[in-house]
């Protein structure tokens, strides 16, 4: 579903609606659900949701509000913020803030909260985010906090996500080798 960011934006719709319709995302018995499609879905939701087909929100919509399940879903222990591959949390983080914003559920939100606030306390406690060096996951959770920041209209969520982002670029910078 990446590629439906440029596409939306770019003005074509029809094909990035087309993308979407053929993506197929793994079942389970709770529903529908991989880390990457179902986060992928809350930010395109909120961002290009008027740009969309009507069966297009709609797949979208399914897929974020799948993401609010605890196993498989964005609550799951392993998506908590322990200092390695914290790109995954934050992807899960991203869907439950602006995907229980825009579906109206407020226990996701509140899980989005918890989990913006673990995050803040973990790089506090440790001063560095673990995957400061790797060029394909930091973008990752710079982008996440990013989506948050910008696209959030709880105050805690977009003040949390924008300090995140700001000390997650710092970590980025702090490390550069060219």
């Amino acid at each position: 579903f990446w590629i439906a960011f440029g596409l939306y934006s770019s003005g074509r719709a029809a094909l990035a609606d087309a993308v979407i319709r053929r993506g197929e995302t793994e079942r389970f018995a709770a529903g529908r659900y991989n880390i990457f499609d179902t986060n992928i879905a809350a930010a395109l939701r909120v961002q290009h949701g008027a740009r969309m087909a009507p069966d297009v929100r709609e797949k979208l919509e399914g897929l974020v509000r799948d993401g609010f399940n605890f196993k498989p879903g964005n609550r799951q222990p392993d998506y908590q913020f322990h200092g390695y591959n914290d790109n995954m949390p934050a992807k899960a983080t991203m869907g439950l803030v602006l995907g229980g914003e825009l579906l109206g559920d407020a226990d996701a939100l509140a899980y989005g909260l918890w989990d913006l606030r673990q995050l803040r306390a973990m790089l506090v406690r440790r001063g560095l985010n673990s995957e400061f060096n790797s060029p394909t996951y930091s973008p990752l959770t710079v982008h996440a906090m990013g989506e948050i920041a910008e696209h959030a209209q709880n105050a805690e969520a977009r003040r949390l996500a924008r300090g995140l982002e700001a000390r997650l670029w710092l970590d980025l910078a702090a490390r550069f080798h060219p």
